[in-house]
């Protein structure tokens, strides 16, 4: 009774784990993939599981060095530890994901003998998170810096000014007989100028 019950625990969790929506991923201490779950194969649409090959190679550029003392951290760590962080997998189709990563240190427990990560795509999550910084921060209709980022960035060169004894300056930039345009040509007329004219900025100061 104790094994019909034992091996239904381990079918059960079987069955979880191979349904389940969120990856696990186990790396060895070097990083190296040593199990994915089928959900990984829905992440990143990929086909084979990639078993023996770098998890590293995977994380964008931009954040590979932070992964990396992630786990560097996480493998020296008590066993039983847990880290999360939030980094970006490639997709087969070249895009990025980003996922959000709960990593466990199990190297020693004989059963697993790894570093375990549970993901979950958490890429809609960043992108409204980015679209609300960007309308925080930025013109609705010139996509340039608003007041508010404005403001941030210029109180922080004059908090860091000092340090090095640089200058800081201001540049003003008018544009002549615009309400002349609003007035004959019409408003639409007037945000089409003001588009060009963010456009030539960002090209000059490229």
């Amino acid at each position: 009774a104790l094994t019909a019950a034992l091996s239904r625990t381990e079918a059960r969790f079987r069955s979880l784990v191979h349904h389940g929506a969120d990856p696990i991923v186990v790396l060895d201490a070097n990083a190296t993939l040593r199990y994915t779950s089928p959900a990984w194969a829905r992440l990143l649409g990929e086909g084979p599981r990639p078993v023996g090959t770098d998890f590293l190679g995977r994380v964008h550029p931009d954040v590979r060095d932070q992964v990396r003392q992630e786990l560097r951290l996480l493998a020296d760590a008590p066993p039983g530890s847990s880290r999360a962080w939030v980094t970006r997998l490639q997709h087969a189709d070249g895009g990025w994901r980003h996922v959000e990563a709960l990593s466990t240190n199990r190297l020693g427990d004989p059963a697993v003998g790894g570093l375990v990560l549970n993901l979950r795509d958490v890429t809609e999550r960043a992108a409204l998170e980015e679209q609300l910084r960007q309308a925080a921060f930025h013109d609705p209709l010139t996509d340039l810096a608003n007041r508010a980022l404005f403001e941030d960035r210029v109180n922080h060169a004059l908090a860091t000014a000092g340090e090095g004894q640089r200058c800081l300056a201001v540049l003003l930039i008018d544009l002549d007989d615009f309400k002349t345009v609003n007035d004959s040509l019409g408003h639409a007329a007037g945000d089409a100028l003001i588009v060009e004219m963010a456009r030539r900025i960002r090209r000059v100061l490229a």
